[in-house]
């Protein structure tokens, strides 16, 4: 992330929190860690930010989070229980005031799952109140918007965090800014044409970019739920 980056959003998150006196922290599976890492970034994190797990896999969740191995049969690694689920063991085992879990497909391929690479559930709880958001991310350049779904409100009467309003896409976070690699078609030397390979070996740099895209995109809107909720 470029200082000019992190300087916007999570500045803004990590100044709300510090003057709120709140605390939180993060479950990641398909953002890698990204999330905390942003907000790490920013200078006295250690008086907002408890500490991040990242529990990539389905058993990680289980031992690291205490998430529910028959909520993950059920309804799968990948699902809003399961964020809601990370979310509270990141915040009670961590001793935060908010839990964030993310959860998600990151690509290139999809998890066998049924579902499609960009889908990724984001919750946010605290004592009192809890809600997730579904999102389809782009996976593709020239796509910089995201299909976001609120999948569950669950509240406590008057809870604050049921003023939390969908995320509009923020505009003021990094987007991965990483193209397609140029073929040989756009260069300007001028070569025989010759028959294309043929190979299901996936385009690493195109690998890279999906996965990057999304998971900026994931802790994007990750922090923007923070941002609303803090400032409503």
């Amino acid at each position: 992330m470029e200082n000019g980056h992190f300087e916007c959003l999570e500045r803004e998150v990590a100044e709300l929190l510090t003057e709120r006196g709140l605390t939180v922290a993060a479950a990641e599976s398909c953002t890698g860690g990204l999330l905390s890492k942003r907000l790490t970034d920013i200078p006295g994190s250690s008086r907002f930010f408890i500490g991040g797990i990242v529990a990539y896999s389905a058993q990680a969740k289980i031992s690291m989070l205490g998430v529910d191995p028959g909520l993950i049969k059920e309804k799968g690694a990948v699902s809003r229980e399961a964020a809601l689920a990370m979310a509270d063991g990141a915040r009670e085992k961590l001793g935060a005031g908010i839990g964030v879990g993310i959860t998600g497909i990151a690509g290139p391929d999809s998890d066998g799952s049924g579902l499609e690479v960009g889908i990724v559930f984001i919750a946010l709880t605290t004592k009192e109140a809890s809600v997730c958001e579904s999102l389809h991310l782009p996976c593709e350049p020239g796509r910089d918007t995201a299909d976001t779904k609120r999948d569950s409100l669950e509240t406590a009467r008057d809870a604050p965090v049921a003023e939390l309003d969908t995320p509009e896409p923020n505009r003021d976070s990094p987007e991965a800014e990483l193209d397609s690699p140029k073929t040989e078609r756009d260069s300007p030397k001028t070569k025989l044409d010759s028959p294309e390979p043929v190979s299901n070996i996936p385009d690493p740099q195109r690998v890279r970019s999906v996965r990057d895209r999304i998971r900026i995109n994931a802790s994007s809107h990750a922090l923007d739920m923070l941002r609303k909720y803090l400032a409503s």
